[in-house]
């Protein structure tokens, strides 16, 4: 009778140890277990760093590095034109602006959130600064935007992007 009570508990002890290590280590996350204190800093210092290197690639005319931060399935929502679906059309979508103009710009976030362990979303304004090729004087344009972002098995990539124009 003792030992049956002494095996029933080594067995409960043993149950609740893998539960324990269950719950500690699993995550719906590809990075592994959500580190609540420290990941949120990361994450943000990470997403930060996208929209810088967004606003380098487009500053640079780079349509590749512009589209390598889009998800491989990212839709872009441009304003007064055509959705444009996957990476590939993305990239196409840019380098046919910046074949046609020169374009810097910059981007200020007004407003970020992390929605879960592997989403979050950015809105904010830009600013495009946009001189066509074929002559022209600059024309300052401002830009609405909202873009939901994933976490990737690369890194956090732009998921969705939709701008508009903030002027009537």
């Amino acid at each position: 009778m003792k030992s049956s009570r002494l095996v029933l508990s080594m067995v409960a002890l043993l149950l609740l140890t893998v539960c324990t290590l269950n719950l500690t280590t699993c995550s719906s996350s590809p990075r592994g277990p959500i580190d609540p204190a420290g990941s949120a800093e990361k994450d943000r210092v990470a997403l930060d760093k996208l929209r810088t290197d967004f606003a380098a690639a487009f500053n640079a005319k780079d349509p590749a590095g512009v589209a390598n931060l889009y998800s491989s399935d990212a839709v872009l929502m441009p304003e007064g034109e055509p959705t444009v679906e996957g990476r590939a059309a993305i990239q196409q979508y840019f380098k046919a602006g910046f074949d046609q103009f020169t374009v810097k710009a910059s981007l200020t976030s007004q407003e970020f959130t992390f929605m879960g362990a592997d989403w979050a979303y950015d809105r904010g304004k830009y600013v495009w600064i946009v001189t066509p090729k074929a002559g022209g004087n600059p024309t300052t344009v401002e830009y609405n935007y909202l873009t939901p972002l994933h976490r990737e098995p690369d890194g956090w990539k732009a998921k969705r992007d939709i701008y508009n124009s903030s002027k009537p």
